[in-house]
């Protein structure tokens, strides 16, 4: 039988280390990349034909790596309380969690194979 004191700690350690991995403070980002926001991609976004390579090259750096999305399913989960504290940065985490930035980054790769 584990002693009330015992399962204090390992509980209370489970919850710092997954808060500590999840605040983004163990992950080293790429000072070069900058993600990709679902709006700017859906309407702000506009094809240039002119400079495709240069937009191949933009998209491809803007992609949400598995690891984002773990964490921002992981916020999801463990702080249901954001869809109405802030619910924005929610439905970012929601964004990001289910791929919908990489979608539309496809979208606009497959759209710039048909530029001369």
């Amino acid at each position: 039988m584990i002693k009330p004191k015992h399962k204090f700690a390992i509980v209370f350690g489970l919850c710092v280390t997954i808060a500590s991995l999840s605040s983004g403070c163990a992950t080293s980002p790429d000072p070069h990349r900058v993600p990709a926001n679902i709006e700017h991609l859906n309407s702000g976004f506009r094809l240039d034909c002119s400079r495709k390579q240069e937009q191949i090259d933009m998209l491809q750096s803007m992609r949400q790596s598995r690891d984002e999305s773990f964490e921002a399913y992981l916020r999801l989960m463990m702080q249901p309380w954001r869809l109405f504290s802030a619910p924005g940065d929610h439905q970012i985490d929601v964004d990001i969690a289910y791929g919908n930035p990489n979608k539309y980054i496809n979208y606009h790769l497959n759209q710039l194979r048909y530029c001369p």
